[in-house]
């Protein structure tokens, strides 16, 4: 008789198991993140052999690009085309070994040049 209880017990939570339902799982809460400012990012452009490389570069606004000079010449990063210079940036003239920065804060195409070589030309595209 006990081991027929024992085999009854066992059935019924047998029975109990298979027959009941779990619980769903929760679904885990999106995490929102804080609003916050786009990270500065910093590109860099070398001048080497009379030339800006990359000659080239696309930037997020609020970056900040940077020219080192390599050669053993005087160059300039001067905004605009050769030879009127936009205004809106320039170097003056920086030796080898120095650098000139410029943050571009707003959206749109930049060229720039070097007021000595005007060959020496450049664009940085400007994203929102």
């Amino acid at each position: 008789m006990k081991y027929l209880r024992v085999v009854i017990l066992l059935l019924v939570l047998l029975v109990a198991a298979c027959s009941s339902e779990s619980a769903p799982t929760p679904a885990a809460a999106p995490t929102i993140a804080a609003a916050t400012q786009p990270a500065k990012v910093a590109e860099n452009v070398e001048i080497k052999t009379f030339s800006f490389k990359p000659n080239r570069i696309k930037v997020k606004a609020g970056s900040t690009v940077t020219w080192t000079n390599q050669d053993g010449i005087e160059h300039s990063i001067t905004g605009g085309l050769p030879p009127t210079p936009s205004g809106a940036f320039d170097s003056d003239f920086i030796t080898k070994g120095q650098t000139f920065s410029f943050a571009f804060d707003k959206p749109g195409e930049y060229t720039y040049f070097c007021k000595r070589h005007n060959s020496m030309q450049g664009m940085v595209s400007v994203t929102p």
